[in-house]
């Protein structure tokens, strides 16, 4: 078995689904787990069922709430 994907040999036993995580959200769904040759998408959610809508709909909102999170924005808020 090739090394790149021992880790989808041993988490398909278990229904688990794989998604890279990225910028865009929904992430898409993998086929396989494979590891990124630039080494920009280093990160994956494994989940034991597949993400609701709902699931989406709170990354999402966390993903805003983190880019929200600035320095300019830090100051401000300590000054008011």
């Amino acid at each position: 078995m090739a090394q790149k994907y021992v880790l989808t040999a041993v988490l398909t036993p278990f229904d688990y689904y794989w998604y890279p995580i990225t910028d865009e959200v929904p992430y898409q769904e993998a086929d396989e787990i494979v590891g990124d040759e630039t080494h920009q998408r280093l990160m994956w959610l494994f989940a034991p069922e597949r993400p609701t809508d709902r699931f989406w709909e709170a990354v999402q909102a966390h993903a805003a709430a983190l880019a929200d999170c600035t320095p300019e924005r830090a100051h401000a808020d300590a000054s008011a």
